[in-house]
């Protein structure tokens, strides 16, 4: 063979590889196309989707008849994320540590519009025009396959380590809990990270949901049991508002609070050196709070008697008041002769406040209720009720300037620090480190007062009725006012060492009882017992 043969034998080839090539790349473009628009098929979405997909599906089937095995496996196995409170909270410590991202710095920020952030904080209503970020992100027309809902919540597999392997049917929006998810207890946590923290229940499914967006698990489906997600561009916002804020620490407190325990400071303060040293041992059993087995006799302030100096500046009968309250305080239930629980790991709300730990830093926005007794419930919305009438006690509100010129302003309706979204709200701070870098940043930014509709909500609540009889939306912002208070109690007192320290502490118990009297319940009866689930105490210890 000559040279100028050998020259064209070569071009040939090289003009059929290329051609070859050409149309794989339109195959693979057109591919893409079909699993955005929701068309086909076996594969997943976004980050989880494997790369080149048909070439490794040629060499599959190449090596196949050899008895050899593809470096990448079969494509059309799914690798699909084992869905556990364990898993999640392992991949946002993961993820924080690859980004290097800051303590009380948001995740997923460059899918979050500033305005809408906002809106949301005040717990104004007409978010729902300004969509767009998220409409920019939505990478299927059904919305409802679950490797979408793990792209929305900004989960990417290189940070997911609990993974396995799934056949594929074709994607028709339905989520595997067999593959996904251990059980229907673990897809009600990951339906409560997502923050679809109301719950229904039907004959044949259970229904997780907020405004425009829900999960629901179907039992009696013919291809098994599937869960399937559904979410409006409105709820969608609010599933990526919530999973921008998630942290480790702010999921294993919430876990652990629905427990009914308190969260180990080990794991939550990891931020400040400073109080590392005066945590417990990691191994140390959670504790369990006593909650005041009577109602506390409440004083009322005036406003115009309140000295608006800055810190505590407090009048003498409400010191008095304040001290008088925390024998009160302290009168709990008589100990269960029957019960199993060491009385060392029990200590009482007052015990509890005086820590000044990174657990009473924690929000508590999910508890077992069906524990409180009637005069332990009572107590507590009795607490939130003084809270709500009193919001402008918190030293973020008496230390504004505007206060000082004009303290009957700030009287009907509290105000917040409008945070941009680049920083998590109050309620995912866990620990003093992280209290004091949040207090340092919202005492710069402006402040907005809370929506009018929902505050008159909040203040139209009967102080004998259940607080839970309130829209998601209220109690979130009243959530939001009772964790800023904290927040800034705290915050005063480290920068200012001669306040009223039983006064911090009386107010901190009562604080801590209205945060609960606004818990979401977790033992829902749709679950079963908390014997027949104890997945959150196998995965936290």
């Amino acid at each position: 063979m000559d040279v100028a043969t050998a020259i064209s034998l070569a071009s040939f080839i090289i003009a059929l590889f290329a051609l070859f090539m050409a149309l794989l790349q339109v195959q693979i473009q057109f591919s893409i196309d079909s699993r955005r628009k929701g068309k086909t098929d076996y594969l997943a979405l976004g980050s989880w989707a494997i790369s080149w997909p048909q070439t490794k599906f040629f060499i599959h089937l190449l090596l196949q008849p050899l008895g050899l095995r593809s470096p990448w496996g079969d494509p059309r196995r799914l690798t699909v994320p084992i869905i556990t409170v364990r898993a999640i909270k392992q991949y946002l410590l993961d993820e924080a540590r690859a980004t290097k991202r800051k303590p009380i710095e948001r995740r997923i920020r460059r899918r979050l519009v500033d305005s809408v952030t906002e809106e949301l904080a005040s717990g104004a209503p007409a978010f729902q025009r300004h969509m767009y970020a998220v409409r920019e992100t939505t990478r299927k027309r059904s919305e409802s396959c679950w490797a979408d809902v793990m792209d929305m919540c900004g989960f990417e597999r290189k940070h997911w380590s609990n993974l396995t392997q799934a056949s594929a049917p074709g994607c028709n929006g339905v989520v595997r809990p067999a593959n996904a998810v251990t059980n229907v207890h673990s897809l009600s946590w990951y339906a409560r990270i997502m923050g679809l923290r109301d719950a229904a229940w039907e004959e044949t499914r259970v229904i997780f949901y907020n405004t425009g967006a829900k999960l629901y698990y179907d039992k009696l489906n013919s291809l098994g049991p599937l869960a399937h997600f559904h979410g409006s561009p409105g709820g969608r916002y609010m599933i990526l508002d919530e999973m921008s804020q998630a942290t480790s620490q702010s999921l294993y407190a919430d876990s652990v609070w629905a427990y009914g325990r308190v969260p180990l400071n080990a794991n939550l303060e990891v931020h400040w050196p400073e109080a590392r040293g005066k945590m417990e041992e990691r191994g140390k059993a959670a504790q369990q709070i006593l909650w005041p087995n009577c109602v506390p006799e409440m004083m009322d302030v005036d406003i115009n008697g309140w000295p608006p100096a800055p810190g505590l500046g407090t009048p003498p009968d409400f010191v008095d008041w304040a001290a008088g309250l925390l024998p009160r305080l302290t009168l709990v239930p008589d100990a269960d002769e029957n019960s199993t629980t060491d009385i060392s790991t029990k200590l009482d709300i007052v015990q509890f406040a005086k820590r000044r730990d990174a657990a009473l830093v924690s929000s508590i926005r999910t508890y077992p209720l069906q524990r409180l007794n009637d005069t332990q419930a009572r107590a507590c919305t009795a607490a939130l009720s003084w809270c709500v009438k009193h919001h402008w006690l918190s030293p973020y509100c008496l230390t504004r300037p505007q206060f000082t010129a004009s303290p009957r302003a700030f009287l009907n309706i509290p105000v917040l620090p409008v945070l941009d979204c680049s920083i998590i709200n109050c309620e995912y701070i866990t620990g003093i480190g992280q209290a004091y870098e949040w207090c340092k940043a919202a005492s710069s930014y402006r402040y907005a007062r809370v929506d009018k509709g929902v505050w008159e909500s909040c203040c139209a609540l009967d102080p004998t009725a259940d607080p839970r009889t309130l829209n998601r939306g209220a109690r979130r912002i009243l959530l939001r006012v009772l964790q800023t208070w904290k927040l800034f109690l705290l915050y005063t007192e480290m920068m200012n060492k001669d306040v009223y320290r039983d006064v911090v502490t009386a107010l901190l118990a009562l604080l801590t009882m209205a945060s609960v009297a606004l818990a979401d319940d977790s033992e829902w009866s749709m679950l079963g017992p908390m014997e027949e689930n104890k997945v959150v105490e196998v995965e936290l210890g």
